[in-house]
């Protein structure tokens, strides 16, 4: 016998298998129990949710010899004859490919004749929404007051494309999506069944990608047993399918919430380069943010529907102001690649925008943002003036590093000093050097080189430039970073070369760039006059963010 899908042979048999529609099928029972049956009725909901096969246990039903609770028993002649298709009685039509109004007619023809072998002569009308309105306009009388012993089962998943005047005449049932544990449950007793193991996160993962369908749920299955018969696990579900591991998609989001829009295109790039889909990386991360988000409000990983420790360290590094941009971001990213012949730019453009809301005027990115800096100040990452003061002292280059808090962009402070410590910052001899030639000229039109390398296509190199400062020192040019990683990236002897190239391509000149971190170099110009206030402005370009205004 010819291979049979999953979905086929296990389609249910009795109403107590339809999954996540009691609902429905306890009503229908009572009413083939109760001897209460309509003359017509119409099942909607989405694909794979039961519509079709309630129709025909139902067909089975109200025809079966012997039923049992009210459920067909499928052993007596007429349930043996209708699921041989060989009892004529029981008629399911496609209204897509049969639309017009002869195709209504000869229905309407047939129903003058009572059933030949069974009680009721059943009518499953499948995608009704198709039929034309010449066609609706025919059933119309034929559905209200059929002959005796004539039912009518309407099914749809567009019932906005149904007239008002057959709804009117149908009792209407609404199957709603299946949830992900009856799914898992589902999926488990058919394995077992079929003497399949697999692991837990496996067969949650194929119920997660069903959306909601157990159809698309085991004809995903279907398509992993097929690339390993046995021990299924989530990586060969993941592989199976093409979509994208969840460690990957939460690595993506800690970099977003470290505000290192680099690294999270980095890791998008590696996923594309491994032949991963778009569609499913955006949807994955869209479903990282909606359980990140819902564990942050909750605070219970069962409510958020993932078992995952990367739940949890996750929601510790966002605030839900931030996670709601996120989403609204992405469910917008959404929208915009379905119909976009480059949906690569609009992710990476997405991903930016995330790690970086200054770039986004919307609500969402202002909330998001105000809530960031509300919790650094609670966390205390902000000092104020005074305490910067205190604390901050130059390095020069090649001194030995000293380690340095997580929350300070500067030094361990050494002893205390004078009130007017900042005043007295040295600056290292290199800085010194007179401000002129080519490292002058590139420092004073650095946009351009900026331009340059965003023009190319050079996303990576180009986020990871972002915030340093270009600092003239003689025949050289110091590139000052905020952080030692995006001073580590771009002295790679690859992206040290490119920089060169690019400065190249602008000024036509060469030039020898030298990359430090903050807490290695303080390479400022020294201010002209050397005066208090050109102090005060060498300061508050080291360290904008710990500048605050008083008034009298």
């Amino acid at each position: 016998m010819a291979y049979q899908a999953l979905y086929r042979k296990w389609r249910p048999m009795v109403f107590d298998d339809v999954v996540g529609q009691q609902h429905i099928t306890a009503t229908i029972k009572n009413e083939i129990l109760n001897n209460k049956i309509s003359h017509a009725y119409l099942f909607t909901g989405t694909r794979g949710t039961g519509k079709t096969s309630t129709a025909k246990i139902f067909s089975r039903a109200v025809n079966c010899l012997n039923p049992k609770d009210g459920n067909p028993c499928n052993e007596c002649e007429i349930c043996k004859g209708i699921l041989s298709e060989r009892i004529l009685d029981v008629i399911e039509i496609d209204a897509a490919s049969n639309t017009g109004v002869d195709n209504i007619r000869d229905i309407i023809d047939q129903t003058k004749y009572a059933a030949a072998e069974s009680r009721c002569r059943v009518y499953i009308i499948d995608e009704v929404h198709m039929l034309s309105a010449g066609a609706f306009n025919a059933l119309l009388k034929t559905l209200e007051e059929p002959t005796q012993g004539v039912i009518f089962i309407l099914a749809t998943t567009e019932i906005h494309k149904v007239p008002a005047t057959i709804m009117s005449r149908c009792q209407r049932f609404d199957f709603k999506t299946i949830n992900i544990t009856d799914i898992v449950s589902r999926i488990k007793y058919i394995l077992e069944n079929e003497n399949i193991a697999s692991d837990d996160a496996a067969v949650r993962y194929v119920a997660q990608l069903g959306d909601g369908s157990m159809r698309d749920s085991l004809s995903i299955l279907d398509q992993c047993l097929a690339f390993k018969e046995n021990n299924l696990t989530y990586e060969d579900v993941v592989d199976t399918v093409g979509a994208i591991d969840n460690t990957f998609l939460y690595n993506i989001a800690c970099s977003i919430a470290d505000g290192n829009a680099a690294d999270a295109v980095s890791v998008f790039e590696r996923c594309i380069a491994e032949g991963k889909n778009t569609d499913y990386f955006a949807e994955g991360l869209l479903e990282v943010y909606r359980s990140t988000l819902l564990y942050k409000i909750s605070g219970n990983l069962e409510y958020a529907g993932l078992k995952s420790e990367n739940t949890q360290k996750t929601a510790e590094k966002y605030t839900a102001e931030k996670l709601m941009y996120c989403i609204e971001v992405i469910t917008k990213l959404l929208n915009d690649i379905k119909f976009s012949s480059a949906p690569k730019v609009y992710i990476e453009m997405a991903l930016i925008k995330m790690a970086s809301p200054a770039l986004d005027d919307s609500n969402a990115a202002v909330l998001a943002r105000i809530s960031e800096l509300e919790n650094n100040i609670k966390s205390g990452k902000v000092v104020s003036v005074k305490e910067a003061k205190d604390i901050a002292e130059p390095f020069e280059v090649g001194a030995e590093e000293i380690p340095v808090p997580d929350d300070l962009p500067w030094e361990e402070p050494p002893a205390p000093v004078e009130e007017n410590a900042a005043a007295d910052v040295t600056v290292p001899v290199d800085a010194q050097t007179k401000y002129s030639g080519k490292s002058n000229m590139v420092c004073e039109n650095w946009s351009e080189v900026e331009n340059a390398i965003m023009s190319d296509g050079s996303i990576t190199l180009y986020m990871a430039l972002r915030g340093v400062r270009p600092t003239p020192a003689g025949d050289n040019l110091h590139l000052v970073f905020n952080d030692a990683e995006s001073r580590d990236r771009c002295a790679k002897g690859d992206n040290k070369a490119k920089i060169e190239e690019y400065i190249r391509q602008v000024f036509g000149f060469d030039i020898n760039i030298e990359c430090y971190s903050k807490n290695q170099v303080i390479d400022a110009k020294p201010a002209e006059n050397g005066d208090f206030f050109g102090k005060i402005e060498q300061f508050s370009r080291d360290f904008p963010e710990n500048i605050e205004i008083y008034e009298n």
